[in-house]
């Protein structure tokens, strides 16, 4: 399966597309709209945004011309946090097998788009901790804990794709205490299904669960110098 850039130019940014979806009506499931407007408020070059309440056929249009593509969907779970998972296109769905407005998951609705274009988009799927699902209320406060965390996230994986030379492997720092240091922030991500922050060198890093990048020259950089990132790297260090 083709998941090649649609990049015609060398310099060009990658282009990127958020989907959030779900009813917004529905309590939580307002999250996946409500992680679009976030990122779309950060004003991204080349980062195209789209809520919607359900996948549908019609989006393999925008996925085909995108090369990279990320999910945002309402899950619940016991705790605040944020899952993110590599996607893949599986599924049985081709040209004309679905009605255009037939409800898929994500790998389905990359399987149609390589099914009618010849190629998907490089994927993640972004899962937000949920908890209420009722009609007319409010996002819960579980969902509300892990909306900022989503789209710092998202942030991160955003310059991931634009810049991979400036992403820190653990393997490409230069110090055995460097290694080790953003090893375990990384292992404190998967486990807590968050992001954090780590001092390396004199510099800030942004950990997720999928690796580690140097903070400076982002739109938050500025959060490196907070309580709430001093707080965070103690806890890692302990």
């Amino acid at each position: 399966m083709s998941t090649h850039s649609v990049l015609s130019e060398p310099d060009k940014l990658p282009s990127l597309l958020v989907i959030g979806y779900g009813n917004p009506t529905h309590g939580d499931n307002a999250i996946g709209s409500q992680v679009t407007n976030l990122i779309q408020a950060l004003d991204l070059q080349n980062v195209e945004v789209c809520a919607v309440e359900q996948l549908t056929s019609e989006l393999s249009t925008k996925l085909a011309s995108v090369d990279y593509a990320i999910f945002v969907d309402a899950c619940y779970m016991k705790k605040a946090g944020v899952k993110i998972s590599t996607l893949k296109a599986c599924g049985l769905e081709t040209a004309g097998s679905l009605g255009w407005n037939h409800a898929m998951p994500p790998c389905s609705l990359l399987a149609l788009t390589q099914s009618v274009y010849g190629r998907h988009p490089q994927s993640w799927w972004v899962e937000v901790a949920a908890q209420n699902f009722e009609t007319g209320h409010h996002l819960s406060p579980r969902a509300n804990q892990s909306l900022q965390n989503a789209v710092e996230q998202i942030e991160a994986l955003i310059h991931q794709c634009r810049s991979p030379k400036q992403i820190s492997q653990p393997q490409q720092l230069t110090t055995v205490e460097s290694i080790e240091k953003v090893k375990k922030a990384i292992e404190y991500c998967k486990a807590k299904g968050t992001s954090t922050y780590v001092t390396v060198n004199g510099k800030p890093y942004l950990v997720t669960s999928q690796g580690a990048m140097s903070y400076e020259g982002t739109t938050t950089a500025a959060y490196s110098q907070s309580r709430q990132y001093r707080a965070m790297a103690e806890k890692i260090e302990d």
